[in-house]
């Protein structure tokens, strides 16, 4: 879709799992930072793998780079 970015594709597939979004101030990194919190790690990995961010990652690659990282315990 030539008037979608990948930032307007990515929400969807998150959005489908049980997850809470958490905000924190960026004091020092990359330019936009995310983080999503999930209840598993098999949740996170499946919105990862779902169709639909996979799609979201063909639209973002070549225009920006992404670190995604599973962290435990940060509760």
């Amino acid at each position: 879709p030539g008037d979608l970015s990948a930032t307007e594709l990515t929400p969807s597939p998150a959005s489908r799992l049980p997850r809470d979004r958490v905000s924190r101030e960026l004091l020092r990194g990359l330019q936009r930072t995310e983080v999503i919190e999930f209840e598993s790690d098999e949740q996170a990995i499946a919105c990862y793998r779902s169709p639909e961010y996979q799609d979201a990652i063909r639209h973002r690659q070549g225009a920006s780079r992404a670190y995604i990282v599973i962290v435990e315990g940060m509760a």
